[in-house]
């Protein structure tokens, strides 16, 4: 039995409310596509997703309209099909495909069932709520596209008589949900994609209760009560592995939270059940869900490897188009309840490249699952999948399975729906960038239109016009990715553009009448280290490919003979070399002129004089056969096995010395990069340099959860005097300290060693190689262990430029509650304009910096800009802070609110030491005389002990 969920008890306030969206959706037909976004939605009317109803078997003659035709028991390809037909027939205006979907949704109303039932089951033990779930998010999307008519009310009466129906059914020992010994239906699917089903409860609950908010919130809770425990799911014994690595004992059993489909899903279980529970810590473990799904299980496209079932980062297993739209969907759905950043990014990043590849230009075939590296698409002679067909990357009506045929339609229609939001009482927002507009009237009374004239992604100009009755707050998401953003107000520069730090939201007050706003966005190539020494290339919100050349061979469908001559199934073979070795140092960007438009269709192939729309990363490249040839360099570094604990009289405990799966990607990846490492000098006296990454993400998680194990840290007290009163601080936080000043190293001895010491090696002075005494070990710096000297050596490589470290302090955060607040790394043992490397592993955490304030000891003026700069610290990523940075600039690591509140993080410090026993005192601060701490898993926490 999968664990399920417990209900918790609701937050303040008593009133029953929901908890409230951070951007509140706004209704289908608010917002619209234009330019190529719009000849996307046009090209799915003319293509397959638009002629289904008019062909496809497994629509036109579903049970749910009176057929027998459907490819499973759960009688969810209809639900489905509405699902996506309904937003694209209402934003496209296309009157066949709106009559297509009255027409069957007036049949579904008109067969409702006499106690409520909707759908084709006839015997209550086959009853399944599971494709309800889609129903229901379609018929809510069509109410509010038909609202005021008679097909609006007719709608929402339906649905409120299933609900009396739901609440008697699940009152009922959850029938329908939970399987019982006499039902014939799995409950897998229902329990797991229960989030669904509660989104579209809570939309009636805000716009039709009908004095039935009791009824509502009853089974929204009882839903949720025996849905799979997502939260539980993402904790620390998170399956981070490939699983066909893992033994069946444990993936088995939980082949419900690996399945890709329903994790696509699941990702927004968190922010839904958190709205219902009123809870936000839950609601924000929809964060960690994203963190833990894209770190081990994620594409470069912005998606979930799972050809069935999760399946690491290989980049030749499968991504399926279900999970691909169902993905898009969550994500915008997170945005809106939390308003993270980041999560807006990767909605756009999945809809602008995961989505458009797994079609062909014109829709009318598709995959159902695609590779990362994919050379070919072709019928396979034995599949690399987990439980996918031969033919499951092949384009086609239905390969392998007719899911994705169906449910494919609402990718693109939900992203556009979603992509306008409204903030607040009087607010309106662009989340999700792209050519699109709004007309609504807010809260206030305030009727506005905004059209956004844009190319993004393809170019980083938008352009907006906007026709108001009145003042508002218009709102404009900033991509975190923008390294410089511009906006202009009708003409006039905005010169304080600073985006929230949370939302990234940049706000502009606006007067009634007519306005412009222009935003240029500026991107750098953003080179993304995968596995196997692979990288990924980006540019803003796409991602880079080659494009190759192929042979197409296409042949009918079998048993659609009378279908469209367009429904085809489609092989391709390449025609010129698909493997290449690149210098990404070389890569260089070149841009699309703005004065040409995008062709239609816009994804054409490599065929194509038109292909892409005229953006490229041009670099070095060669063909990796010209690397089989027989080489005179050095083989890379490899260690084969762990060596024996580093021991020193001075440590607490052995140190374990790095494994080789952490070891070997440190030592052979190309830490130099340019294209990793970034330069930061735009303010006066800063000098930084910031590696995003400096470690490839799955090696940092493993590198953070070894040293949280292995080092020994320390929870420092000490005592400040205020007036007569002594005042006792812990800091906030886990420390710990190794290095020498620059007087001593720790060298080999030239006798033997004491016999009450356990090293072949001894603390001795570096001038005089005198033995330091073993008593002086208490207050003296540590010798730096292995483990940590490695990283020291690499980011000294990394940094160039003469940069050499002695001296290493580890800070361990436990949540966000711990922090650091502003101060500068300018001890006296440090000496003038020191060299500090920061390596941030674990939690995400915000590193912030500002200028001090002006002093004796400050080159600063009045007119100095002390703004702070913020910087999201993923784990791996890595920033130097040189030359007159510690005089000048204070930093910060603030608390942390959110999804990643609850998760560890750990922070290396690299610094070397000049001034001979200064680094007593520090040693002393930094560690103390209190109790040693160790990670216990067990209890999953520090605690003391040796």
């Amino acid at each position: 039995n999968l664990p399920s969920n417990s209900i918790i008890p609701r937050d303040e306030p008593s009133d029953d409310k929901l908890l409230p969206y951070a951007f509140v959706p706004l209704p289908l037909g608010s917002v619209k596509a234009s330019g190529w976004l719009h000849d996307q939605l046009q090209l799915m009317a003319d293509g397959l997703p638009g002629h289904e109803h008019d062909f496809y078997r497994i629509v036109k003659d579903n049970p749910w309209l009176g057929g027998d035709q459907e490819y499973s028991d759960l009688n969810e390809a209809f639900p489905y099909w509405l699902n996506g037909l309904v937003p694209l027939a209402y934003l496209t205006d296309d009157g066949r495909l709106k009559q297509q979907v009255l027409d069957s949704v007036d049949y579904i109303l008109s067969h409702q069932q006499s106690d409520g039932w909707l759908g084709p089951e006839t015997e209550p033990t086959s009853r399944n709520f599971w494709a309800r779930y889609p129903l229901l998010l379609g018929l809510e999307q069509l109410a509010e596209a038909e609202e005021g008519t008679d097909m609006g009310m007719q709608i929402l009466d339906s649905m409120h008589r299933f609900i009396d129906l739901t609440d008697e059914m699940l009152s009922d020992n959850y029938t329908g949900y939970v399987t019982h010994p006499d039902d014939n239906f799995d409950d897998q699917w229902g329990r797991a994609r229960a989030a669904d089903m509660i989104v579209a409860l809570q939309w009636l609950y805000e716009h039709d209760p009908r004095a039935q908010e009791q009824k509502l919130l009853k089974c929204m809770n009882l839903f949720y009560e025996r849905a799979f425990n997502w939260t539980e799911w993402y904790d620390m014994s998170y399956i981070k592995q490939d699983l066909d690595t893992i033994s069946d004992d444990i993936t088995v059993p939980n082949f419900a939270f690996e399945h890709g489909v329903n994790v696509g899903q699941g990702l927004k279980a968190g922010a839904v059940f958190g709205r219902l529970t009123r809870d936000k810590q839950l609601s924000t473990s929809a964060l960690t869900a994203i963190d833990l799904t894209f770190t081990y299980h994620g594409t470069p496209s912005g998606v979930i490897i799972g050809d069935e079932r999760l399946s690491g980062l290989s980049p030749v297993r499968g991504v399926e188009l279900c999970t691909v739209v169902e993905t898009m969907f969550s994500l915008s759905y997170i945005y809106h309840t939390l308003g993270e950043n980041s999560v807006a990014d990767r909605c756009e990043l999945a809809a602008y490249n995961a989505l458009p590849v797994m079609t062909l230009p014109d829709w009318w075939a598709h995959q159902y699952v695609a590779q990362t590296n994919q050379p070919t698409s072709k019928n396979l002679s034995a599949a690399p999948f987990w439980s996918v067909g031969t033919d499951g990357q092949t384009y086609g009506l239905e390969p392998n399975y007719p899911c994705c045929t169906v449910n494919h339609p609402q990718g693109y229609p939900k992203f556009v729906s979603a992509s306008f939001v409204r903030d607040g009482d009087n607010g309106i927002a662009h989340a999700l960038l792209g050519p699109t507009s709004v007309d609504t009237t807010m809260n206030a009374g305030v009727s506005v239109h905004i059209s956004c004239d844009t190319k993004y992604p393809f170019a980083h100009e938008l352009l907006y016009n906007v026709q108001a009755g009145g003042s508002f707050e218009f709102s404009i998401r900033v991509p975190k990715w923008s390294t410089q953003t511009e906006i202009s107000v009708n003409g006039n520069p905005l010169h304080s553009i600073s985006p929230d730090a949370y939302t990234g939201m940049q706000r502009i007050s606006l007067e009634g009448g007519e306005s412009q706003i222009h935003v240029s966005l500026s991107a750098e190539i953003k080179v993304d280290p995968r596995a196997n020494d692979t990288v990924s290339m980006y540019h803003g919100a796409l991602l880079y490919a080659a494009p190759i050349l192929y042979d197409l061979t296409s042949s009918q469908v079998p048993g659609y003979e009378d279908a469209p001559p367009q429904v085809l199934n489609h092989e391709m073979s390449p025609t010129t070399s698909w493997a290449y070795a690149i210098d990404p140092r070389t890569a260089r960007f070149q841009g699309l002129d703005e004065s040409s438009s995008l062709p239609n269709p816009l994804w054409t192939d490599a065929r194509d004089k038109y292909y892409r729309p005229g953006i490229r990363v041009t670099m070095a490249k060669r063909t990796l056969e010209s690397f089989y040839k027989p080489v005179t360099a050095p083989k890379k570094a490899k260690i084969e096995e762990s060596t024996p604990p580093t021991r020193h009289p001075s440590y607490p405990h052995p140190i374990a010395n790095l494994s080789a799966a952490i070891a070997n990607p440190l030592a052979n990846i190309n830490l130099t990069s340019h294209a990793r490492r970034k330069g930061i000098s735009h303010r006066p006296h800063l000098d930084l340099l910031y590696f995003q990454p400096f470690i490839p993400p799955p090696v940092a998680q493993d590198l953070f959860i070894f040293l949280r194990q292995e080092l020994p840290f320390y929870r420092v007290q000490y005592t400040i005097r205020r007036g007569s009163t002594d005042t006792q601080i812990v800091t906030p936080r886990f420390t710990t300290v190794f290095g020498v000043d620059a007087t001593s190293q720790f060298i080999p001895s030239f006798a033997a060693p004491d016999p009450d010491l356990t090293s072949s090696s001894t603390l001795v002075d570096s001038r005089s190689h005198q033995r330091v005494s073993p008593s002086k070990y208490q207050s003296a710096p540590r010798p730096i262990p292995e483990c940590l000297d490695t990283l020291r050596r690499r980011a000294e490589a990394a940094i160039g430029d003469g940069a050499t470290f002695n001296f290493c302090l580890v800070n361990y955060y436990a949540s966000g509650d711990d922090s650091i607040s502003y101060h500068s790394d300018d001890e006296r043992f440090l000496g003038p304009d020191p060299c500090i490397a920061s390596l941030s592993l674990g939690a995400p955490r915000d590193f912030l910096i500002k200028h001090k304030p002006p002093g004796p000891s400050v080159e600063s003026g009045s007119d100095i800009d002390r703004t702070p700069l913020k910087f999201s610290l993923a784990s791996g990523d890595m920033i130097v802070m040189r030359g007159q940075t510690q005089a000048n600039w204070l930093h910060s690591v603030p608390q942390r609110k959110g999804g990643d509140a609850y998760k560890g993080r750990i922070n290396i410090t690299f610094r070397k030491a000049v001034i001979p026993g200064g680094t007593n005192n520090y040693y002393t601060y930094n560690v103390g005389k209190g109790d040693v701490y160790r990670w216990n898993a067990g209890e999953r926490k520090m605690c003391v002990g040796k």
